[in-house]
């Protein structure tokens, strides 16, 4: 009698005079490790450790059977597995053994540890961070490579220097060179109200469009951060929503319309110097948001600097003509347009070859364009969805979309 045989017997897998109970929370893992040695895999130093602490709680259901149970969870049918518990990270020229992969060569990233979910927890968030899976994965040798770069070095490197990695000279060499890199010495952006890292001609570009930089309008250099790529610390603001918007990590936004009004939204976007601006209408039911929006611009921008771009049929309009008629919001798109109003399914050439240069889009129901708008879509650094809830499609690209 061993320690395998009492684990086998204890979870049904022998035959025993009497039907063993075993709880819940020892049933899986001594479940696990038992089928595992009536597979003749032997147990490691640390499963056996484990086994012969957990079945110290059913002693009684194996004594009652006379069986000599303080003997048996001493003994083993197999010495012990020998597990390399080493942890390691290096930089490597090719996949090692795994052949199929023999054209693929490196440098990779080889990082060699075994299961603890703690380590996995951490390589799931590296994986996050840097966007992508290991290249590959080694099941044998327990090592995942991955591409040589220096993001993905500096992210595996913090997430894994404390946790008794053996980490390689070179490696460790990078990476405290990355740490003692600053941006101000090499990325363009804005320091303590200064531009660094940029052409002189970028500053004028500027300059031109936003003004001389101060405190007063830092937070629209900050908008204006990913249309120019300058590094921009975090800015404050008197209204949460600017605040949200103006420092957005990617140009689409969802503005959640249960907890925003259009008037806060219209206020936002003076703030930030948004105008002229394109709102993009559903023309299979435009009338309601025509109406709401325009209400909120009405005191923002004269009739004639509003250009409402398309019209419905006569059968179709239901007041939709008529309002804009009646209102003076059917001027010509020109250089002087602040507000353009356009159809969600198509472009419009009038508004594409104007002079007018839309600074930002709205869209008055979050949904998904057409192939035909995304990429109009995609040259505007600032798009909002404005609506109760974002779309299944936005939804299910999270990493493109900021919500406020």
């Amino acid at each position: 009698m061993n320690i395998e045989d009492c684990l086998e017997y204890l979870v049904g897998l022998r035959e025993s005079p009497v039907e063993f109970t075993i709880e819940k929370t020892d049933h899986s893992i001594m479940t696990s490790i038992a089928r595992q040695t009536f597979r003749e895999t032997a147990l490691t130093d640390r499963q056996f450790a484990l086994m012969k602490e957990k079945l110290q709680t059913y002693r009684d259901q194996f004594t009652n059977l006379d069986w000599d149970f303080d003997y048996a969870v001493g003994r083993l049918r197999q010495p012990l597995r020998t597990i390399d518990r080493s942890r390691w990270i290096r930089i490597v020229d090719d996949l090692g053994s795994a052949s199929v992969y023999e054209s693929h060569k490196g440098p990779f990233i080889a990082i060699r540890f075994t299961f603890q979910k703690k380590l996995i927890s951490s390589l799931e968030h590296i994986n996050k961070k840097i966007g992508t899976q290991p290249y590959h994965y080694d099941k044998i040798n327990k090592i995942k490579y991955y591409e040589y770069n220096e993001k993905n070095l500096y992210e595996i490197v913090t997430a894994f220097k404390d946790k008794n990695f053996v980490v390689d000279d070179d490696i460790l060499n990078s990476y405290n060179t990355m740490l003692g890199f600053k941006k101000e010495d090499h990325v363009p952006g804005i320091y303590n109200f200064k531009f660094l890292n940029l052409h002189p001609n970028c500053e004028k570009e500027l300059t031109n469009e936003l003004g001389t930089l101060n405190k007063e309008n830092i937070l629209v250099f900050k908008d204006r951060s990913l249309k120019y790529g300058l590094n921009v610390p975090t800015i404050e603001s008197t209204s949460i929503l600017t605040k949200n918007i103006a420092n957005r990590d990617n140009t689409n936004v969802f503005v959640n319309s249960t907890k925003w009004t259009l008037d806060q939204l219209v206020s936002t976007l003076v703030d930030l110097d948004r105008f002229p601006l394109v709102i993009l209408l559903d023309e299979l039911n435009p009338f309601e948001n025509l109406v709401t929006s325009h209400a909120a611009f009405r005191n923002i921008v004269t009739p004639d600097q509003i250009s409402v771009q398309f019209r419905l049929s006569s059968e179709n309009s239901h007041g939709f003509n008529e309002y804009i008629k009646e209102n003076g919001i059917n001027s010509p798109v020109d250089k002087n347009t602040k507000v353009v109003y356009t159809s969600i399914d198509k472009l419009n050439k009038p508004l594409i070859t104007s002079d007018c240069r839309p600074n930002a889009a709205i869209l008055l129901e979050s949904r998904r364009v057409n192939h035909k708008m995304q990429p109009w879509l995609n040259s505007f650094d600032l798009v909002m969805h404005y609506d109760s809830s974002s779309s299944q499609f936005m939804r299910f690209q999270k990493q493109k979309l900021t919500e406020v």
